[in-house]
């Protein structure tokens, strides 16, 4: 092969070949869709206004942006591999690598009432149940840090949600998917009160702070110094190998005095 590779690949290595974007940067956007200014008429769904990321990043940056009733910020984190035995699977690789999301403001949902809307800071992991291709690491290094996030949440009613948007791989699905998120000096406010009605049947039996969802898919996550207000449940952790690092008590943050099991 020519050029030679920076890296040989050892035996039994998988190698994914596609588009990978490099350090892009989505900075300083307002997306207001509070009413009056808008009409909250959108056909397809109670959504608008999301931040998004559905392909694979690297040192890439979602910075000091502005969001008013809208889907929040998402990014997707999957990977599929074609089989007899799937039919809704196909050849797909998206991997997030040194993602930063920092300094935003996400201040309320499109329909807090309803499961239909998402909103908050979400990742959805997407991975397919074949055996033949046990899944690779979709998502490493990647920065939630110094946000403000107010009565918004996603999938799985985390205002930071790390949640399974699809299968988590082929049993027994305890595949480490994302490594070493760092989520910190973040506020969270006003996530409370009862959960949305089902419209959607996503079955969201709660809402929190935090969420790392999935069985020990979230691997060394890191929680410091984040802050929060009028919040019920703090973190609802799923993840393994987690960190809280706690300073002082008198000074502790929240994931430090509030945690539920999955």
């Amino acid at each position: 092969m020519a050029p030679g590779w920076d890296i040989t690949p050892g035996p039994g290595s998988r190698i994914s070949v596609g588009r990978d974007y490099w350090q892009v940067y989505t900075v300083g956007n307002v997306i207001d869709q509070r009413q009056p200014l808008c009409k909250k008429s959108n056909v397809n769904g109670p959504s608008g206004g999301t931040i998004a990321v559905w392909t694979s990043t690297a040192d890439s940056v979602i910075a000091g942006n502005e969001q008013h009733d809208t889907g929040g910020i998402f990014f997707g984190a999957r990977y599929s591999f074609p089989a007899p035995d799937c039919h809704e699977c196909g050849n797909v690789a998206s991997f997030q690598t040194g993602l930063e999301i920092r300094d935003n403001v996400v201040d309320g949902e499109y329909d807090w009432g309803s499961d239909c809307s998402r909103s908050g800071i979400s990742g959805a992991l997407s991975i397919s149940p074949t055996p033949q291709s046990p899944p690779p690491l979709v998502g490493i290094g990647i920065l939630i840090a110094q946000n403000r996030i107010t009565h918004a949440d996603g999938l799985r009613g985390g205002a930071i949600d790390l949640a399974a948007g699809w299968y988590l791989g082929p049993p027994p699905g305890k595949w480490p998917l994302l490594q070493s998120t760092v989520i910190q000096h973040n506020t969270v406010a006003d996530i409370d009160g009862p959960v949305p009605r089902n419209a959607c049947h996503f079955n969201q039996d709660n809402r929190s702070a935090f969420r790392l969802d999935g069985v020990d898919n979230m691997r060394n996550t890191v929680f410091y110094a984040n802050r929060c207000e009028r919040v019920g449940k703090i973190l609802i952790d799923g993840g393994k190998g987690t960190v809280r690092l706690c300073r002082s008590p008198a000074q502790a943050s929240c994931e430090c005095v509030g945690t539920a099991p999955p």
